[in-house]
């Protein structure tokens, strides 16, 4: 005898510390097993008795997977916003749309200056995230607001406010 360890493997009562280990791993997985075994059929007999909620709760599951699996990312939206810039960057001038211009700019702004005033800790941070922090919004793989303003950006509608309601110029001599 080692040391006088007798718990690691008794031979006189078979109960060893290892064996006993063992016997205590099992017993815990089986536990386990059969709870999710019990969580199972309780979840096939609620389908089978409200199939509708099952359903509406199923799709619903399907639904958020689906969009947050094809929500895009910080490096998209950079591609995007640098796509937008080199599309009113090859427009002329005389045809860019304001708007779409102004959004552009202000968004290249937000990236590259991100923080325009001083601030004096994590909480005063946080107080105005909605109206000030929120540069777009990235779902179903596209930002809503940079593709909204980017609708008609080679169109612009300052030349169009000469034209009268019924379609003709007005003259202004």
């Amino acid at each position: 005898m080692l040391l006088g360890f007798r718990g690691f493997g008794s031979k006189a009562n078979g109960n060893g510390l290892i064996k006993r280990f063992g016997r205590n791993i099992w017993t815990y997985f089986h536990r386990i097993g059969s709870d999710y075994l019990n969580t199972l059929r309780d979840t096939a007999r609620q389908v089978q008795e409200k199939p509708i909620k099952a359903s509406a709760i199923l799709s619903a599951v399907g639904f958020a997977t689906a969009v947050y699996a094809s929500c895009p990312h910080d490096f998209d939206y950079q591609g995007a916003l640098l796509s937008a810039s080199i599309d009113l960057w090859e427009t002329p001038e005389c045809l860019q749309n304001r708007r779409s211009l102004t959004h552009v700019e202000e968004r290249i702004r937000a990236l590259v200056c991100p923080y325009n005033y001083a601030s004096s800790g994590p909480a005063d941070g946080t107080k105005h995230v909605f109206s000030t922090r929120i540069v777009d919004v990235g779902a179903i793989g596209r930002f809503w607001a940079l593709d909204s303003a980017m609708l008609d950006y080679d169109i612009n509608e300052e030349e169009f406010s000469e034209c009268s309601s019924d379609g003709t110029q007005s003259s202004s001599f």
